[in-house]
């Protein structure tokens, strides 16, 4: 084979390559929040210049979210991850604070999370909370003890009679080993 041969052998073998990389089906997208531990957060910012809050999640996304969508008035001091690292603390100059939790990010940034849960079926927690514990095959009294709640707490959860807080809702999440967005 001539070197001009080879030349072009090469550049058509090239060709193909790329041709079937266009046409080939796009990757599915990473939803990183519906693994284990997806909504959990690794630090959280403030960017002044910007006036946006930029929030890296654990599993590697980061976003940024701009501060008027919190619908607060002050010039932000401090910004910090909750204890149990689903959630970012404000707080503002004149003393307030507020917070907001690792989905709301989501929620307001990533277009397909948003779209997930929109479509989702409407479910009571307590209802999918007790489908989750079923399906585990333990008793209501082993997840309120690895959770760190009382049982009768946990059991007006259950049976729909409680919305708990979601430092609560992350407990329970923890104690099944699934993502907090699992329980919704």
């Amino acid at each position: 084979m001539s070197r001009a041969a080879a030349c072009l052998a090469y550049v058509a073998g090239e060709y193909e390559r790329e041709l079937e990389r266009a046409v080939a089906p796009p990757e599915a997208p990473d939803h990183f929040w519906e693994r284990p531990r997806g909504l959990e957060l690794e630090l959280a910012s403030f960017d002044h210049e910007r006036e946006e809050f930029v929030v890296w999640f654990k599993a590697g996304p980061r976003y940024r979210l701009p501060a008027r969508i919190l619908q607060e008035a002050g010039a932000v001091v401090a910004v910090e991850l909750d204890d149990y690292r689903h959630g970012v603390v404000v707080a503002f100059s004149d003393g307030r604070a507020t917070n907001f939790a690792s989905d709301f990010v989501l929620f307001e940034c990533e277009p397909e999370y948003r779209t997930s849960v929109a479509t989702a079926p409407e479910r009571p927690v307590g209802a999918t909370i007790r489908a989750l514990r079923l399906a585990s095959g333990r008793t209501a009294a082993d997840v309120a003890a690895a959770a760190g709640m009382a049982p009768p707490n946990y059991a007006r959860i259950e049976a729909g009679h409680h919305r708990p807080r979601v430092d609560t809702l992350v407990r329970i999440a923890a104690a099944f080993g699934v993502p907090l967005a699992r329980l919704f």
